[in-house]
């Protein structure tokens, strides 16, 4: 009898306890595996474009949260959020990705991509191939 209250006084105290179920990976409450999913996209006056992980885009100002981070910085090159107390690393940093508009620009002229079209007539060539 007296073993019986035993096992039962350590099956309570286990519950009261709140033991975790050790095959349930540890709580990331600082968001610190959702951090590699996101990519710092663009800056627009002074807006800052997210991608995550989800197919969404998200636009951010300095000092505003996004997904309960705090953005510390932005600029044209970088964007720092602030995780949270406790958390570590303190800061995440994200370089900007993608090219930029000049890299990526045609930089022939409107008659050259025209003549370059498939159907468009040709200098020497008329409409009716002659």
């Amino acid at each position: 009898m007296r073993s019986e209250r035993r096992c039962l006084l350590v099956c309570l105290l286990l519950l009261l306890t709140g033991m975790r179920d050790p095959f349930r990976p540890p709580d990331d409450r600082c968001g610190s595996a959702e951090l590699a999913r996101w990519r710092y996209r663009g800056f627009v006056a002074e807006v800052g474009l997210m991608y995550d992980g989800k197919q969404r885009w998200y636009r951010v100002r300095q000092g505003e949260a996004l997904a309960g981070w705090r953005v510390v910085s932005l600029d044209k090159n970088a964007l720092v959020v602030e995780i949270g107390k406790g958390c570590e690393p303190a800061q995440w940093r994200w370089q900007r990705e993608g090219e930029r508009n000049e890299k990526s620009r045609d930089n022939r002229s409107a008659a050259d991509r025209l003549r370059d079209e498939p159907g468009s007539r040709t200098k020497t060539g008329h409409a009716g191939g002659g």
